[in-house]
Formats: C-alpha cells, structure tokens, sequence
C-alpha cells in the first residue's frame, strides 16, 4: 500500500455482494476496505450479447431486478457515483473481442454517455490486450462531450 500512495497510485475493491446480506451474516466488508459496488457506482448491463454475432450496444443498468432499481442516472445530493462501462460478451473469444475493443470509445459516445448523462469513470472489457481499447481510455479522458 505504501509503494502505491508513494507512486501516486490508488486501489478501489468493490463487492458486488450488498451490505444487507453482509450484515445479516454478521459482517459487513467495508470494515476491512471493500466498499459495496451499488452504493459507489452505477454499472451497465454487462452482455453484448452471445460470442458470436449480433451485439446490442444499448447502455442499461445491471441492477434493475425485484430487489434493486439503480438507474444509470442515479444521484445523490453532493455524490455522482462512478460509472463502470462494461464492454464485452457472454463468452470471450478473442477475435470479436478484438473488434468489440476497437468500438469502445464510440459505443460510449452514442450510446453509453446519453443514458448515463456522464462519461465512464471505469471501462470493463474482455481481453484488455487486443484492439487497443486504451486509446478508449485516453479518449475518454481527453474528450469533452457536447
């Protein structure tokens, strides 16, 4: 930990697992660090579809169930939460991969920025070394979007 703050550096775990079911148990995970993923962040449905073929590029949140109802939108007064843009398939094969990578920085553009109403802070992709989808990140982090 010392090495990281001396090189500037930060480090985020997040659980998906909730503070409810935690306390239930008798415990809760941010007493060690991990901070609960559906309170600091909106995330988008994870799939583009199959390996394979088709994709849907359309940008909704993961947590829409009978338990949770978290809109990409979602905030709070003096908090925005950070938004993990998921990038990838049901199965990771590396040639779509590949080209799904290459598209990253669009499909955040037409589709993920507009529903979420801010950019992501944090890109999640299948195979991170093919497709170059750091120039997504620097994009991202460069580009102000109208």
């Amino acid at each position: 930990m010392v090495d990281l703050i001396a090189a500037g550096q930060r480090l985020l775990i997040f659980t998906d697992h909730s503070r409810s079911a935690d306390e239930s148990a008798g415990l809760t995970r941010d007493s060690f660090g991990v901070m609960y993923q559906r309170e600091w962040t909106v995330e988008n449905y994870w799939s583009m579809g199959a390996g394979v073929g088709s994709s849907d590029w359309s940008c909704y949140s993961r947590w829409y169930d009978a338990n949770t109802n978290i809109p990409l939108t979602r905030t709070e007064p003096g908090f925005r939460p950070l938004f993990v843009m998921n990038h990838f398939r049901d199965a990771a094969i590396a040639g779509t991969a590949s080209t799904d990578n290459t598209k990253l920085a669009d499909r955040a553009r037409r589709f993920c920025l507009p529903a979420a109403r801010k950019k992501p802070n944090f890109l999640a992709v299948d195979h991170y070394d093919l497709g170059d989808p750091a120039s997504a990140v620097t994009e991202l982090n460069t580009y102000t979007y109208p």
